[in-house]
């Protein structure tokens, strides 16, 4: 029996319509969002940090002979770091404070004379500026140490003030004379020399600026008691 042509379309399967569907414009992406700056952290230099190590003096006691009777050196980093934190009173800065220290650090200058015939060797102070405040004593971290040799210690005195501070007056070393001896080199604080400064005014502060020369050191021999000679007898 022959087939009719819509039985055939019956049972063939339709093939399916592609649906031809117009482009969608493509979304805009949103803008991006800058990054929020932020804030500097404090940065915990103490509990940082390594603990210290004493490096060995750059000139052996051998070598100091008279009149070369010691070597000025800078104490390391990291003591110089937390005796500037000590100073600020302070047991974190922030990472400005911490590059100040650090450039403060890098420029120290080792004490010298003005010239061959003097005995005086100027301390430099190191850092940009200290201002103390009126009845207020502050222990100055130099960031210097003295290898002394045998016998010698030296003398820290008050500079001429008129003309390291200019116009500020009633500033002295408490106490006037400060000793550093042969001992003080290799302890826990490096020996680093501090320098005691006391504002006596009433109402004026006194500024110091970097590179003042706020104090001088003079070389001195000593002696010993002879009773000390009787006891090792």
């Amino acid at each position: 029996m022959a087939t009719s042509k819509r039985q055939l379309d019956s049972k063939t399967p339709a093939e399916p319509k592609t649906a031809t569907s117009k482009k969608k414009p493509a979304a805009k992406k949103p803008a991006a969002k800058k990054p929020a700056t932020k804030k500097a952290e404090p940065v915990k230099i103490v509990s940082t940090q390594e603990p210290t190590k004493i490096a060995e003096p750059q000139v052996s006691a051998e070598k100091l002979e008279y009149p070369f009777v010691c070597n000025f050196e800078k104490v390391s980093n990291y003591t110089f770091k937390n005796s500037i934190i000590k100073l600020l009173n302070a047991e974190e800065v922030s990472e400005a404070t911490e590059s100040a220290i650090e450039a403060s650090y890098n420029d120290i200058k080792l004490p010298t004379r003005l010239s061959p015939g003097t005995s005086e060797y100027h301390f430099l102070f190191p850092l940009p500026e200290l201002i103390i405040q009126p009845g207020v004593t502050v222990a100055i971290p130099t960031g210097i140490k003295c290898f002394l040799a045998r016998n010698w210690n030296l003398e820290i005195v008050a500079e001429d003030y008129t003309a390291t501070l200019g116009s500020d007056i009633g500033a002295s070393l408490i106490p006037p004379v400060q000793i550093v001896n042969p001992d003080d080199y290799g302890t826990d604080t490096e020996g680093q020399i501090y320098i005691t400064f006391s504002n006596t005014n009433k109402d004026t502060p006194i500024t110091i600026t970097k590179d003042a020369a706020f104090a001088k050191g003079i070389l001195r021999m000593f002696g010993l008691a002879y009773n000390e000679k009787m006891k090792e007898a």
